[in-house]
């Protein structure tokens, strides 16, 4: 139970971190503007693109 316990935290801990660097970004189509954005600036890398 107490080994449970633990890797429930770790687990949270690792999630929090990934919320942390996520970025997203949501445009109008037709207009181009910008309606919603966070962490849009940041320098992010692609995940593998040869799967």
């Amino acid at each position: 139970m107490i080994l449970a316990l633990a890797m429930t935290f770790v687990v949270a801990d690792a999630a929090s971190s990934m919320a942390a660097r996520s970025a997203s970004i949501v445009i109008d189509a037709k207009t181009g503007k910008v309606l919603y954005s966070s962490n849009a600036d940041g320098r992010r890398y692609p995940a593998s693109l040869t799967k």
